[in-house]
């Protein structure tokens, strides 16, 4: 189906659904380190428009990003020879696949680990201004949420830049198509999959159904 009308379009609407959610993720890192450092011009920034807009801005870039992928020279297929997602074999197909493609979500994850180190690097800065055993009850819940929030946006950038390696590395070294998916399709489940048992683990945690 790789080479199908269908398969396609399908290919593209996975592109646009991945570079939408890597520019979702720059807003969310952005949004913790400024609620962090600035609660007061985040609750400005951040307001229910301007979330709105962010989402609209991150999402159309995202199918900007692909737009290319609708000329016949420069589709975007699923490879069922090697399990893995690949640009046509074409100048246009080359040229997205390594700049459009590779150093551009280089770039965007970038962007994402950014803010989320910089987090970190405030969290840090906050622990050894003031120990856990001083803070309240209410000081110790928001400090502890505050990280399981950064490393569920750690384990998704490091698992999509796995992704990445394995999408441009990998497939042009590797014969095996079991590794091909491993480092493709997989590690998308990944993604998701850790995405949600943190969620689901913040939620027992609000509803004291754990510690």
């Amino acid at each position: 189906m790789g080479h199908t009308t269908l398969g396609m379009r399908l290919s593209q609407l996975t592109g646009v659904f991945m570079c939408g959610s890597v520019h979702s993720a720059i807003a969310i890192a952005m949004g913790r380190y400024i609620a962090l450092i600035y609660p007061l011009k985040y609750s400005l920034l951040f307001s229910t428009k301007n979330t709105i807009i962010f989402a609209i801005i991150a999402w159309g870039f995202g199918v900007m990003q692909h737009a290319p992928t609708l000329f016949p020279q420069c589709f975007y297929y699923f490879d069922f020879r090697y399990y893995t997602w690949m640009y046509s074999d074409t100048q246009c197909g080359q040229f997205l696949s390594w700049f459009s493609d590779l150093c551009y979500g280089f770039t965007m994850l970038t962007l994402v680990g950014g803010p989320n180190l910089a987090t970190i690097f405030q969290l840090h800065r906050a622990k050894a201004k003031s120990a856990l055993t001083t803070l309240d009850a209410n000081g110790r819940q928001s400090y502890r949420q505050q990280w399981r929030f950064f490393l569920q946006a750690f384990m998704s950038s490091a698992i999509i830049m796995i992704i990445f390696i394995g999408f441009h590395v990998v497939k042009k070294s590797m014969k095996l198509r079991f590794i091909h998916f491993i480092t493709g399709c997989l590690c998308v489940i990944v993604v998701h999959g850790t995405n949600r048992f943190l969620q689901f683990y913040i939620l027992l945690i609000k509803l004291k159904l754990i510690k």
